[in-house]
């Protein structure tokens, strides 16, 4: 009797310490299947359709012994709410990098991605091949010192700038093609007419909100006066740039002519009434503004095909202009790429969650247009499209395919070209590399600037560049206050550390 009673207590001992036994932190559940968290961002902010998406994705994955919890949160309220998650350690096992203190160079800066160099092999063998068979190389984008500390998505990384606009109200009052549209003045010309013809709808609104800063709207980053003559600066962080035409020397993004030409410009803009009149404070996304019928055009980066996603976003025809011709940057790589933060509990999970997501068709499907014959169908050309009776407005589930796991295994939205993904990889093969790509900034020696100076940027740059203020007389002022935080020490270091990268890349 004695040996049976230590026997049972033994077993006793064993089941209350198997949880502790599967290895820190882990969310091993009792059916031996690991439970993972994952915070991605949406448009659209959370979907009420998103129970069902998330059982039909572990319907798939648990026989891999694997089980997601999926947060899809508005970017505002991911921006807003992460970073607490992450300093109450709360778990997130996966997620993808947005804007402020959960952009890649915060997180980086900050201790707080894992390095998956080892993890992927162990846990996601296929996954750097499948990444390399559709991107050769852009696992260099994501790779600081040697160490990968983010997985590419796969999505077409050749981002090009467009001016895209609903394309209803263009030829409800004949204001004519986009193609006749070749530099700002021409822009602003329509933008004019518009509000002549439609005082009620702002005619140019921000492409983000204010994680993206109000510069989008035309673009901190470009100089695009003469579209046949645009130059589209690299950017180091959120102050260096690099001209690609000296490609050795950083600047001040800030300090160039053509950023106060573009503060020139959207002043006059929103002198005229051109503007949202909220921009400088508006935290909504471009297309969510556009769906609630409070904007006319916008600017932003997109890739080909974008035209019938915005249409789909917004639920109305939207047309548009491209601008540039861009290249790839390290920084398009990174945008969007998916990471583990240090307070993961179960990281293997989710690299094997990314290896299955990159290589299965279903599960790409599944996060980008939901449960297939409920939030879409797939049509005869292999295209989606919304099934008889559901439109965007009422929809339970939809995301967008460029922020699912492969993009290239994802049906294109209806209105595409059936063969848009071919297309975009034959895009790539086209596409030069930034002069700098895979050059990383380390932020670790001016931290304390850095944060100085994102405080004085969300001070000043959402009410300069919406157009709000004078930058004739703010500008300056901010200049000031940039040059106090340690705008210049910054710059310094940015420069130093691509003197020595470019010194590597010559041995």
């Amino acid at each position: 009797m004695k040996s049976f009673r230590s026997l049972f207590l033994l077993l006793m001992l064993c089941i209350i310490l198997s949880p502790l036994m599967a290895g820190p932190g882990s969310d091993r559940n009792t059916d031996g299947v690991t439970t993972f968290q994952m915070f991605l961002v949406n448009l659209g902010g959370t979907p009420r359709g998103l129970p069902e998406v998330q059982e039909a994705v572990n319907r798939i994955i648990e026989p891999q012994g694997i089980r997601v919890n999926l947060n899809i949160l508005d970017a505002a309220s991911f921006t807003s709410q992460v970073p607490v998650r992450m300093a109450s350690g709360d778990p997130i096992d996966l997620m993808h990098p947005q804007g402020g203190g959960t952009s890649f160079v915060n997180l980086l800066a900050t201790n707080a991605l894992m390095d998956l160099t080892d993890l992927l092999p162990r846990h996601g063998p296929r996954l750097l091949p499948t990444i390399d068979e559709y991107i050769p190389g852009v696992i260099a984008g994501t790779t600081i010192n040697g160490r990968i500390m983010a997985v590419p998505q796969l999505k077409n990384k050749v981002s090009n700038y467009y001016l895209m606009v609903r394309g209803d109200l263009l030829a409800r009052h004949n204001l004519g093609s986009l193609d006749s549209l070749n530099s700002l003045a021409d822009i602003e010309r329509l933008l004019t007419a518009f509000r002549a013809a439609e005082p009620n709808i702002p005619a140019i609104i921000p492409a983000a909100g204010q994680s993206g800063r109000m510069g989008t709207l035309i673009g901190a980053g470009y100089d695009i006066y003469d579209f046949n003559n645009q130059v589209e600066y690299i950017i180091v962080d959120s102050i260096g740039h690099v001209d690609p035409r000296d490609p050795h020397t950083v600047i001040n993004i800030y300090r160039s002519p053509h950023y106060r030409r573009m503060l020139e410009t959207v002043h006059r803009w929103y002198q005229n009434g051109l503007v949202l009149r909220d921009a400088a404070v508006n935290q909504e996304m471009a297309e969510e503004l556009v769906r609630a019928g409070r904007g006319f055009a916008w600017f932003g980066r997109s890739e080909i095909g974008l035209e019938a996603t915005k249409s789909g976003q917004t639920g109305y025809p939207i047309v548009a202009r491209q601008i540039n011709n861009t290249i790839i940057e390290t920084t398009t790589v990174r945008r969007f790429a998916y990471v583990v933060p240090t307070i993961a509990r179960a990281p293997e999970a989710a690299i094997k969650f990314l290896e299955l997501w990159f290589t299965d068709e279903r599960l790409s499907s599944l996060l980008a247009w939901g449960v297939e014959g409920r939030d879409w169908i797939r049509l005869p050309d292999g295209t989606a499209d919304y099934p008889p009776g559901v439109t965007a407005q009422t929809v339970a589930y939809r995301s967008v395919d460029f922020f699912t796991g492969n993009q290239f295994i994802t049906p294109p939205w209806t209105g595409n070209p059936p063969d848009l993904r071919q297309q975009s990889v034959a895009q790539h093969r086209t596409t030069p590399l930034s002069p700098i790509f895979g050059f990383s900034f380390d932020p670790s020696s001016v931290r304390t600037e850095i944060a100085a100076i994102t405080s004085v940027v969300d001070q000043y740059v959402h009410s300069l560049a919406s157009g709000t203020i004078d930058p004739a007389v703010n500008l300056p002022i901010f200049l000031d206050a940039l040059d106090r935080a340690g705008a210049e020490r910054i710059i310094a270091e940015q420069q130093r550390q691509l003197d020595a990268w470019w010194a590597q890349q010559r041995r």
